[in-house]
């Protein structure tokens, strides 16, 4: 308990500074690649509508929710920095500092450094596990197979269209999961599916968080 009040004590100290650094890092994030991308809202409601059983009450129990694309290209070992944007008034920039594999690769550990919005002040009674696991944001990245038998393209050929014989093909896929904390915020995010084609975001409500 002790731990915790020291550390509430210790992110109001450090609140002013950073808001700060926050907004002079604002128009610099907007020329980085954004982790996440927005699809039009007709279509997140179909595909809530599909997988309500599985979304409702992840969705209903945080303050808020959408459901995105993930530019899972930012996967990589490149020092390069690049945004999470799980909603359009938060913009994170990190940087991917290790890429762990576990499970002969199939499974991997993304682990990133916060570029802004971090906490570089050392204060009295934050233990330096406190304050990685403030500055760090650590997400897993699953890779796994499905079967795609939808149906084949027709082909053009010199004498006509014709349809290629098709009796399916096994298509490799990732998704990534996991939550982390923007200070005084969590957030989470996971697959809608098992193709991980999209995924939903949640903002963790200061309620359920007492709760918790």
């Amino acid at each position: 308990m002790k731990t915790f009040l020291k550390l509430g004590i210790c992110l109001l100290i450090t609140q002013s500074a950073y808001i700060y650094s926050c907004e002079i890092e604002t128009n610099a994030a907007q020329q980085l690649e954004q982790f996440f991308q927005p699809i039009d809202q007709a279509i997140q409601d179909k595909i809530f509508e599909e997988n309500k059983a599985s979304l409702s009450e992840q969705a209903y129990l945080g303050h808020r929710y959408r459901i995105a694309k993930a530019n899972l290209d930012l996967i990589a070992n490149d020092n390069k920095a690049f945004v999470i944007n799980p909603f359009d008034d938060v913009c994170l920039v990190v940087k991917t500092r290790e890429i762990r594999n576990f499970s002969n690769g199939t499974t991997q550990m993304w682990v990133m450094d916060k570029v802004n919005l971090r906490l570089d002040t050392n204060v009295a009674g934050m233990t330096p596990e406190i304050k990685e696991w403030l500055n760090t944001v650590k997400l897993t990245v699953q890779s796994s197979s499905y079967y795609d038998n939808s149906p084949a393209p027709q082909e053009v050929t010199g004498v006509g269209i014709s349809r290629n014989p098709f009796d399916g093909v096994t298509r490799l896929t990732r998704s990534v999961w996991g939550q982390w904390e923007d200070f005084n915020k969590i957030f989470h995010i996971s697959p809608v599916t098992d193709r991980g084609e999209y995924y939903l975001i949640v903002q963790q409500s200061s309620h359920q968080r007492e709760k918790d």
